[in-house]
């Protein structure tokens, strides 16, 4: 019983955390195109060049994308064959 409301209440925290992270972001994100329209004096080109560089930043991850996964997986697995090598010298 201990593990069920210890995991339950795991998920909730990381749930709330990851809600006001992803709020924060928003807003971060729109002061951040208001600062640019702000310094060009163009809230269009404030929105559009912050819109830019998400798409600029789409187009580096679709063109990096066999790489990108191929370096994930390579950490998971290290990561999980490390750990696995770490639980067999603890046994012995």
């Amino acid at each position: 019983m201990g593990n069920a409301a210890s995991t339950t209440s795991f998920i909730i925290y990381t749930l709330a955390l990851l809600i006001l992270l992803f709020f924060s972001f928003i807003i971060a994100n729109v002061w951040f195109a208001v600062f640019i329209a702000y310094m060009f004096n163009s809230m269009l080109l404030g929105f559009t060049i912050f819109i830019g560089l998400y798409l600029l930043a789409i187009i580096v991850l679709v063109a990096f994308h066999s790489r990108i996964i191929s370096f994930i997986n390579n950490r998971f697995l290290s990561k999980v064959l490390q750990s696995i090598d770490e639980n067999e010298e603890e046994e012995e």
